[in-house]
């Protein structure tokens, strides 16, 4: 986050989880604030998910709305890109060299 064009803000990250310490309002992530902003919020309150869960949800929800003709959220390039860091990061560790990307042809 950024106060003005040239100023950074540090701002420590907070999870809030409903739920914790005997409270009955059932356990489960409302979000995360950074500083006293709202940087995430769970939209499927109040099911009692895990964070790979939420984001297994919400990948979900976006394949329907792209099937149902909305936006493309993780295109074949991203995910080819993905792919290709993991495979380079796998390789330093296994060679314990250093690895260096170049550029792909799906890159833009």
């Amino acid at each position: 986050m950024l106060a003005d064009f040239a100023t950074p803000l540090h701002l420590d990250l907070k999870r809030i989880n409903k739920g914790e310490k005997e409270n009955l309002e059932g356990h489960y992530l409302q979000g995360i604030i950074a500083g006293e902003s709202w940087v995430y919020e769970n939209p499927y309150i109040p099911a009692r998910l895990y964070d790979d869960e939420i984001a297994i949800a919400t990948c979900l929800s976006h394949m329907a709305d792209y099937a149902a003709g909305g936006p493309e959220f993780y295109g074949l390039a991203e995910a080819s890109q993905d792919q290709y860091l993991g495979l380079l990061i796998e390789e330093a560790i296994r060679t314990g060299e250093t690895v260096r990307a170049v550029r792909q042809p799906w890159s833009r």
